[in-house]
């Protein structure tokens, strides 16, 4: 319990630190961050309050989970969904650059051919 207490609790001011530094546009990692905190928040308080986390959902032969577990979960997915599309943006961002930059170098190869030719 005390390791999962101290991760809980690396993961709260980890958030704390970083949920400022993120650009207000981009609103998922916003809610991620948001998702995350607030699960390990509710596993923090049962931790302190009970000793241990209570499971509470049971769906089928899936295992046992509660709704700080399934917040956490979700927004490890999200923010896993966000950072890649943010990847994806800034990759594309370069391929447009570096197509400006090419359009550039022939323009400036057919300048010189016509002067010296």
């Amino acid at each position: 319990g005390i390791i999962f207490t101290g991760i809980a609790l690396l993961v709260v001011l980890a958030i704390i630190y970083y949920f400022p530094k993120v650009p207000r546009q981009q609103i998922a990692i916003h809610l991620s961050l948001a998702l995350e905190m607030g699960g390990s928040i509710g596993n923090l308080i049962d931790r302190f309050t009970r000793g241990t986390v209570t499971d509470i959902i049971s769906v089928g032969k899936f295992p046992v989970f509660n709704i700080a577990d399934s917040s956490i979960t979700i927004g490890v997915a999200i923010l896993v969904i966000a950072l890649w599309i943010e990847e994806r943006r800034g990759q594309e961002e370069v391929d447009v650059d570096n197509v400006h930059v090419a359009e550039e170098v022939a323009d400036s190869t057919l300048d010189v051919e016509r002067r010296i030719g």
